[in-house]
């Protein structure tokens, strides 16, 4: 599953689905909902994507959140050149991790102490190199508020709650921004 699904979220999600009864409808569904916010990471990145298409396709399609994190750090003049190297490593990684853990995954608990920290320290470090290269404190800001609402309001339902929220607001935030011209882009 691996080398067809590159979205982590959408693997568990579909591990869960093909082993209970779940209609097509409801598997689709889910994979729209879980993978619509890389539909969001492609927008910044459109003009800087390889101008090959084959190229161009794959980056689109193997637009992670790790890959976004990385491509967005990199200097705008910078990423065409480097967006497939970049996207294949990456999804290289994805497939060898995946092998490793179904080799070693019953032992690697025991060898590495506190595992389960792994991905939320992952997520943490992107956001701050996301800060870091950004120097913008507002999508932290929505992400936090975002997070504190879904577990107040929503429980059990907190990431997805999370997501329509942030996702809500830095639309209406876009929305209602002037336009950025490319310039400011690479002074940014």
């Amino acid at each position: 599953m691996s080398m067809f699904v590159f979205a982590g979220a959408l693997q568990f999600a579909a591990i869960a689905m093909l082993t209970s009864p779940v209609g097509l409808g409801a598997l689709v569904l889910t994979t729209l909902l879980v993978n619509l916010r890389h539909v969001l990471y492609a927008v910044p990145l459109i003009d800087h994507l390889p101008l090959r298409r084959l190229s161009r396709a794959y980056v689109v399609a193997a637009l992670t959140d790790e890959n976004y994190s990385v491509l967005t750090t990199l200097p705008a003049s910078e990423r065409p050149r480097l967006a497939t190297r970049i996207s294949l490593c990456n999804h290289a990684y994805w497939i060898l991790g995946t092998g490793l853990g179904v080799v070693l995954g019953g032992q690697a608990g025991g060898w590495i102490p506190n595992l389960d920290l792994a991905l939320p320290a992952l997520f943490t470090i992107l956001a701050i190199e996301q800060y870091l290269a950004r120097r913008r404190w507002m999508p932290v800001l929505i992400g936090l508020v975002s997070v504190l609402l879904a577990i107040t309001w929503f429980p059990g339902y907190e990431l997805i709650c999370a997501l329509a929220v942030g996702l809500v607001v830095l639309l209406a935030c876009a929305v209602a921004a002037p336009p950025v011209s490319s310039n400011e882009e690479v002074e940014n």
